[in-house]
């Protein structure tokens, strides 16, 4: 019996999808559609198209049939997603933070959906500008730091599981740790946001390697708080360093 039950205990336990019938055939129906129009437009593309967006606009072309690899990403975006949940040996959790998790998947979708458009709008020249400026560094830090934002609201929701989220070897021994651990990330996690929206507005041409250079600094740091935090919390029997006055002793 004993066997038998840590046999259980190893396996997924799935309760449910995290993502509604609904959400779901809407994400593939949108990723269908983009790819479908996408298809129709393909011939009137150039042998070469944009692919990288540089300090000064495009310093990056591959031939156009890239364009049609890119298409497929979001539709794997959406695949990962849902096999995620199936074959997390916490799966069950997803169902504690659905809402986070369907918010996280639509956003995901939607904004790699965006990025396969750009080598279209450049080419026909929607957006002109791109090519001149480092416009798309500004669209790029925008994006990222209100997303950032976002998700730090979020991460204190975040439920225990081996996917997503701030998977320390302490917050996954510990549902505690994994509380106060992802409490600490959430807010850790606005203010690298803040700071992608800070070079968003400050993003130079001149100065776009060195802001990107910098904001990898401070992702590196926040992630290295964010592993100090939940040894620390660790060491102190999964305490919180500091306790807020309505937590319990």
């Amino acid at each position: 019996m004993t066997r038998d039950r840590d046999q259980a205990h190893s396996r997924p336990a799935w309760a449910g999808d995290p993502l509604s019938l609904r959400a779901w055939i809407a994400l593939i129906a949108l990723t269908c559609a983009s790819m479908l129009i996408h298809a129709l437009l393909y011939p009137q593309l150039p042998a070469l198209i944009p692919t990288h967006w540089g300090q000064y606009g495009i310093d990056g072309w591959a031939p156009r049939w890239m364009a049609l690899v890119f298409d497929a990403i979001p539709f794997l975006v959406v695949v990962v997603m849902w096999i995620v949940p199936q074959i997390d040996p916490r799966g069950r959790n997803f169902d504690r933070f659905k809402k986070v998790y369907r918010a996280f998947a639509v956003v995901c979708v939607m904004l790699v959906i965006a990025v396969t458009w750009l080598p279209d709008i450049t080419v026909w020249a929607v957006a002109p500008e791109i090519t001149q400026t480092g416009i798309v560094a500004r669209l790029f830090y925008a994006i990222i730091g209100s997303a950032m934002l976002a998700l730090g609201n979020f991460l204190p929701r975040v439920r225990q599981n081996y996917f997503f989220g701030y998977k320390t070897p302490w917050a996954l021994h510990d549902e505690r740790n994994w509380f106060l651990t992802h409490r600490f990330a959430g807010t850790a996690t606005i203010v690298f946001g803040i700071a992608y929206l800070t070079a968003a507005i400050l993003c130079t041409p001149t100065g776009y390697i060195d802001q990107g250079i910098i904001l990898v600094i401070v992702n590196l740091c926040v992630r290295g708080a964010v592993y100090i935090y939940s040894l620390l919390v660790f060491c102190r029997d999964n305490r919180p360093l500091l306790r807020r006055p309505s937590e319990p002793r």
